[in-house]
């Protein structure tokens, strides 16, 4: 309803985010699946410290597959992601690293959100999963986004 009413209503949002509101920021998950939405969440990244992007990444605990597979959503984790301290991403990891991992890897929106999170991980996170990836690379390999 608010991304509807226009940009004089945007604008308190986004100083809300900046600020690390907690009524805007209870909000964040519901912005990222809208465009307008989800572009305001990447603007705030921009603007963002580590330790405010960790606040919102927080946000998608428990969502993190399913952020990762929306194609609108997928935008904000991503630059949550590069915004984040390498340090602080081993629960998205976590999230990432299930029997399943072959699946979203090879998912067109997914995979690309995997792609992020293999260039941001510390190296402990990346050697858990380059290790999950390369045990499943015939399959990764042989599907399509997973060749990029």
């Amino acid at each position: 309803e608010m991304l509807e009413a226009g940009p004089q209503q945007v604008q308190p949002c986004l100083e809300e985010l900046s600020a690390l509101s907690v009524e805007c920021r209870s909000r964040v998950q519901g912005l990222a699946v809208t465009k307008p939405g989800s572009r305001m969440v990447q603007q705030v990244m921009l603007q963002s410290t580590e330790q405010e992007a960790m606040a919102y990444l927080q946000e998608f605990r428990g969502r993190i597959r399913a952020t990762a597979r929306d194609p609108i959503a997928s935008h904000s984790l991503r630059r949550m992601l590069e915004t984040c301290a390498p340090d602080s991403l081993a629960f998205v990891v976590d999230e990432v690293l299930t029997p399943e991992l072959t699946s979203f890897a090879t998912h067109p929106v997914a995979g690309i959100v995997l792609q992020s999170l293999i260039r941001r991980a510390n190296s402990m996170d990346l050697e858990r999963l380059a290790s999950a990836v390369l045990a499943s690379s015939r399959q990764v390999l042989q599907h399509p986004p997973g060749k990029y």
